[in-house]
């Protein structure tokens, strides 16, 4: 709670435990070193070349003179690395500086930033399909072979496999195969798509009156979706 409000050099001691005279109950002290709460004075970036300032700018949430937070702070890092692998810069690295001043209260932090070669996409292994088809998978990938690497569009092709609801688990991993490709390995796991109802009742014009309904969300693994319904 204190590294999200500031206080970047909190220490807290140990707890002193007191038990009371009837040795019923117990009294917990914990003795808390605040420390100097900083704010931050300045937000650099050195070492981009593809990425435009703005766009690092705006995937910074921590601003000057906003109170520091340890939890913003590692997830900035996180976005400005997002930044470059969503450009083909998959192994980029984004290494964060600060320097703390405890005389002004203030933390400056400079993100240097190691954007690495371009990156390709050299094959899309899809495993562990035992019912749907690979191209039913494809067609739901925004990122194909031989396109520039992007982690935004590889994240987004992961959720819309997982939106077809055709696999209990979908699990998408990298493999290096040389210094500027990689393979994306798709691995998943096929759940059962049919459903099956029946409902009844009874009403004093038709009497007994019943539906019965089946549908298979993923027919043959084609992604075909049939439903049949009967009432009588």
């Amino acid at each position: 709670m204190y590294l999200k409000e500031g206080f970047a050099n909190i220490q807290v001691g140990e707890p002193r435990i007191d038990l009371s005279k009837d040795n019923k109950k117990i009294e917990i002290t914990l003795v808390i070193e605040e420390g100097v709460r900083f704010k931050i004075a300045d937000v650099t970036y050195e070492g981009y070349e593809h990425v435009e300032l703005d766009r690092l700018k705006q995937a910074t949430k921590l601003n000057t003179g906003d109170w520091f937070n340890v939890e913003t702070y590692q997830e900035d890092v996180k976005r400005i690395t997002a930044a470059f692998t969503t450009k083909g810069y998959a192994y980029a690295n984004v290494e964060p500086q600060t320097v703390f001043k405890n005389d002004s209260q203030t933390v400056s932090i400079n993100y240097k930033v190691e954007e690495n070669q371009l990156v390709y996409i050299n094959r899309i292994n899809i495993r562990g399909n035992t019912k749907s088809r690979d191209r039913v998978i494809r067609r739901e990938f925004d990122i194909t072979e031989g396109d520039l690497y992007s982690s935004s569009l590889i994240a987004a092709s992961k959720s819309h496999m997982e939106f077809t609801d055709y696999f209990s688990e979908v699990r998408v991993s990298e493999t290096p195969v040389a210094s500027d490709k990689v393979n994306l390995d798709v691995d998943v796991k096929d759940k059962m798509t049919g459903m099956f109802s029946v409902g009844a009742g009874y009403s004093t014009i038709d009497q007994l009156i019943g539906m019965v309904s089946i549908t298979q969300k993923n027919l043959f693994g084609k992604g075909y979706e049939l439903t049949t319904k009967g009432e009588f």
